[in-house]
């Protein structure tokens, strides 16, 4: 499995990852989702362990479209060589009932030039305190950032927006020591404040530009 593609999700992560229960913090705390909108929000989880797979299709597809309609990813994020050529991904609802996929699953989404109403995730480059350049994922809801994951040394970490405008980093005390994803500390001084910047703009021409501090605020421009 190419680097950055590791399934880091069970049954309860994946609700939280969708959106259904919302991001479980250092507390433990988390509330459910009450939204009543046709969104990940109020589906009902299926998989009791999730997996990525069709990472084989990268070899052997003809060309980029194809390629393109082969990539599916449930319960985790696509390798890095594949966000470099997809760096915008959607949910697909239409194929839950299709073998190793349900309400999580993402997919590229169809144009690939600039983040539209239509992006889910976005790919973007943050640039930590200590000046390390790592790649990262940007949640969008409703075309505002919600959660940030970064890929560092092997692995993803993420910080999410809790209730109200302050984030906070996630640690996956719900699983089992060894399968938990790293965690990091706001306080980090080598990671924290960090700057992530999205790969593309928006039809405009402006990318989007998101601060995090180490209290938690975070600051949005779209530059």
């Amino acid at each position: 499995m190419a680097a950055g593609s590791k399934c880091i999700f069970n049954r309860i992560a994946m609700k939280r990852w969708a959106g259904i229960i919302d991001p479980i913090y250092k507390d433990g705390s988390y509330r459910l989702a009450t939204s009543s909108r046709p969104h990940p929000r109020n589906a009902a989880g299926k998989a009791s362990r999730l997996r990525s797979y069709r990472d084989e299709k990268l070899q052997i597809a003809p060309n980029r479209k194809s390629m393109q309609n082969h990539l599916r990813y449930t319960g985790c994020w696509p390798s890095l060589d594949v966000l470099i050529q997809y760096p915008n991904w959607v949910f697909i609802f239409d194929e839950e009932n299709a073998e190793g996929q349900d309400e999580t699953t993402i997919k590229p989404e169809d144009q690939q030039s600039r983040i539209s109403e239509e992006t889910c995730f976005t790919t973007a480059d943050a640039t930590l305190a200590d000046g390390r350049i790592k790649t990262a994922i940007i949640r969008l809801d409703e075309n505002q950032p919600s959660a940030l994951d970064v890929f560092d040394e092997g692995d993803w970490w993420s910080v999410q927006q809790r209730s109200g405008k302050n984030w906070e980093t996630v640690d996956e005390i719900w699983l089992p020591e060894k399968e938990r994803r790293p965690t990091v500390s706001l306080n980090d001084q080598g990671i924290f404040p960090l700057i992530a910047k999205s790969r593309l703009p928006r039809s405009d021409g402006i990318s989007l530009i998101l601060s995090i501090f180490t209290n938690g605020k975070v600051e949005l421009i779209w530059k």
